[in-house]
């Protein structure tokens, strides 16, 4: 099996194809439980979309996940977040 190339974070944090035996896993697939993305994908893309619209979209941003910061961000959310960000920056677009 091989993972969905829908995720936000896989085709950023791997520079090659991993081997199917490099990283042991404990279920067949990915669990909607474990994000693909990192805290430091997370910490990219705040820069990223901070850079592009300014600190108060990112603000509004994440203060529609709950939060004031990156950190504060829980890891279930990590993929949308980072999805939703990548989105707004690549159609230069601030979230509504």
């Amino acid at each position: 099996n091989t993972t969905t190339s829908t995720s936000p974070c896989s085709t950023s944090a791997a520079t090659s194809t991993p081997s199917r035996t490099a990283a042991p896993t404990t279920t067949a697939s990915p669990s909607a439980d474990t994000p693909s993305c990192t805290y430091d994908d997370v910490k990219a893309v705040v820069l990223a979309y901070g850079a592009k619209f300014g600190r108060d979209a990112i603000v509004d941003l994440l203060a529609r996940y709950g939060v004031t910061s990156g950190k504060a961000l829980k890891t279930g959310v990590y993929d949308q977040f980072v999805a939703e960000a990548n989105a707004c920056i690549g159609s230069g677009k601030v979230a509504a």
